[in-house]
């Protein structure tokens, strides 16, 4: 009896690790340029698969650091999809704390409303209308 337990627990280790879990699919996805993740990440917007879409777009921020704006972005809109505001609110926040700000009317949309009475979504607006405005002071034309 002992030994079949530690052979079912050992199982369920290797099982873990060599057979794939539902959901796990896109996390062994790997992509060697950012148009071909962002081509499947949207194949799976338009399935509604947002929660698969939402773990590659993780794995880009780091791997496609040039594209952070649009995968904080599509992370926020695939948690807002998935009703998780909190989440959705989360990934806004990353983007300002990797030193990013989002367009002016980026947030105008329907799209957006859900979060129009979430009190974090208010105060991430009211930082980006600002980093925006130090931008404008910043900027000059050439």
């Amino acid at each position: 009896m002992k030994y079949a337990c530690l052979f079912f627990c050992l199982w369920l280790v290797l099982a873990g690790f060599v057979f794939p879990q539902a959901g796990d699919t896109a996390a062994a996805e790997e992509f060697a340029d950012y148009p071909s993740m962002r081509q499947r990440v949207g194949d799976l917007f338009a399935k509604k698969q947002y929660a698969a879409a939402a773990v590659i777009l993780k794995g880009g921020l780091d791997k496609f650091p040039e594209q952070q704006l649009a995968n904080t972005f599509n992370l926020a809109l695939s948690a807002l999809m998935l009703q998780d505001a909190d989440k959705a609110v989360y990934w806004l926040e990353e983007g300002h704390r990797r030193g990013l700000f989002y367009g002016k009317w980026a947030f105008l949309g329907e799209l957006w409303k859900p979060l129009g009475d979430h009190a974090r979504f208010r105060d991430f607006v009211q930082e980006n209308e600002a980093r925006i405005a130090a931008a404008q002071k910043q900027a000059s034309m050439k």
